[in-house]
């Protein structure tokens, strides 16, 4: 199991977490720019529970696993007032690849004083994927195995479901967060933050500064 992230600015946060839409402020043009990509891979000869990805199942643990992701505010082709781009990629990697991924869900931010939740009107230009709903995604039949409810986007696959890529633009600023990706049967991934207070699943949002 693997765990990169690189930055073109350095922040202290060490857990397993992806990139995800959870602040709820807007870009301005007095903010440097920023570029952030990183990712979580799950090896199956090489599990180590201590690592950021965990993976279940009856298929799933037996291939290789990765999320991937990239966010940057430098896309030339970003339409007014939706400066960020977020692009993400959820591969499964091995022979005799079957249950693929039916969904992922992104966390993002819920209201808060005078902040919105966001909305799906947060998000344009969507691309490798559908919205299926931006809402509290709660554990569930749906969501077996999650550990905990938690407010995001459901994103299913318009495309290749074992080497998925999509992409949106946001005016959302990126901070750490969870994401959950579910199969065919029961076989599921997601970010495992393993310390003493979160054991075996998510941790409460923060910011990224």
């Amino acid at each position: 199991m693997v765990q990169t992230t690189t930055r073109s600015q350095t922040h202290g946060k060490t857990t397993a977490a992806v990139a995800a839409l959870l602040v709820s402020l807007l870009w301005t043009a007095t903010a440097p720019a920023a570029i952030y990509h990183g990712s979580l891979s799950y090896d199956p000869t090489d599990v180590d529970p201590g690592d950021g990805l965990f993976v279940a199942g009856d298929a799933w643990p037996g291939y290789t696993v990765t999320i991937e992701w990239w966010v940057t505010d430098e896309d030339p082709t970003a339409p007014s007032g939706f400066p960020w781009k977020y692009t993400y990629n959820f591969t499964l990697d091995g022979e005799n690849l079957q249950k693929a991924v039916s969904h992922v869900s992104i966390e993002g931010s819920e209201a808060s004083g005078q902040n919105a939740a966001i909305s799906a009107d947060d998000i344009t230009g969507l691309t490798g994927a559908t919205i299926d709903n931006v809402e509290l995604q709660k554990v569930s039949a749906g969501n077996a195995g999650m550990p905990e409810d938690v407010h995001g986007i459901r994103f299913n696959p318009a495309g290749e479901p074992f080497d998925w890529t999509f992409s949106f633009f946001c005016n959302r600023m990126p901070v750490w967060g969870d994401f959950f990706a579910k199969g065919g049967s029961d076989n599921l991934a997601y970010n495992y933050n393993n310390d003493d207070e979160n054991p075996a699943g998510f941790l409460d949002p923060d910011s990224d500064d």
